[in-house]
C-alpha cells in the first residue's frame, strides 16, 4: 500500500477494506461520535467497511480521498482523514479524528499540517476548510497550531443526540502566488466519458 505523502512521524494512503477492524477500534469512541458530523456510534467494522467502500465510489469520482493515517515506526493506523474536492473552487473540506491512545502525542498537528501542505502543493488548491462541531478544545488547537483562522459559526446548524449544536468554520487560504494560478494550469480530475 503505497503512501500518497508522508510527514515527518506518518504516512497518508488510502484506506482498505482490511482497515475495516482496525478502522473501528479507533472510531468505537462516544467521545468521537459527539464530535463528529457524521460518524454512527457504536461504530463497528460494518461500518468502517461501508465508509471505506463509499470513499472508494467517490475516489472515483474524484471527489473524496479517505486517508489512513499511520504511524512509520509501529505501522498501526492512529488516525483518519477525509478530504473532500472541488475541482471548480479549487478547495477542499478537511475532516479527522485520531485515535484515543494516540491524541496528546501531536499527530493531529502532524496530519492536518501535511495535508493542507499536500493540497496546496499537489493539487494546486488555493483554500482548505474544516467544520467543527460543537465545543472541542484539542482540535481548536489543532487548527490555531496549523495557521487555520476561525471564520464564523453555524449556530444550532446540526442535530447530535438530543439537541441542536453549533459548527465553527475554520478556513487557510494558500499564501503563495498559485492561488490565483489560472484555471488551465491547475491540477484537475480527468475527464469522465
Amino acid at each position: 500500500m503505497e503512501p500518497l505523502f508522508q510527514s515527518e512521524r506518518l504516512l497518508y494512503r488510502h484506506l482498505h477494506r482490511s482497515d475495516a477492524h482496525e478502522l473501528a477500534l479507533l472510531l468505537n469512541d462516544y467521545d468521537v461520535y459527539k464530535t463528529s458530523l457524521n460518524l454512527p456510534y457504536p461504530f463497528t467494522a460494518d461500518d468502517g467497511l461501508r465508509l471505506i467502500t463509499s470513499g472508494q465510489e467517490q475516489k472515483e469520482a474524484y471527489l473524496v480521498d479517505s486517508l489512513a493515517v499511520v504511524d512509520k515506526a509501529s505501522g498501526k493506523l492512529v488516525g483518519f482523514l477525509r478530504l473532500t474536492y472541488s475541482y471548480f473552487h479549487r478547495h477542499a473540506e478537511l475532516g479527522y479524528v485520531i485515535g484515543r491512545t494516540f491524541r496528546g502525542l501531536g499527530y493531529g498537528t502532524e496530519a492536518v499540517g501535511a495535508s493542507v501542505s499536500s493540497l496546496f502543493s499537489m493539487k494546486h488548491f488555493h483554500r482548505v476548510y474544516c467544520r467543527q462541531l460543537g465545543r472541542n478544545p484539542a482540535s481548536e488547537k489543532i487548527m490555531e497550531k496549523t495557521g487555520f483562522t476561525r471564520e464564523g459559526v453555524l449556530v444550532r446548524h446540526f442535530f447530535k443526540i438530543d439537541r441542536y449544536v453549533d459548527v465553527t468554520v475554520y478556513g487557510l487560504n494558500c499564501s503563495s502566488k498559485d492561488a490565483v494560478m489560472p484555471r488551465d494550469k491547475a491540477l484537475r480530475p480527468p475527464t469522465i466519458s
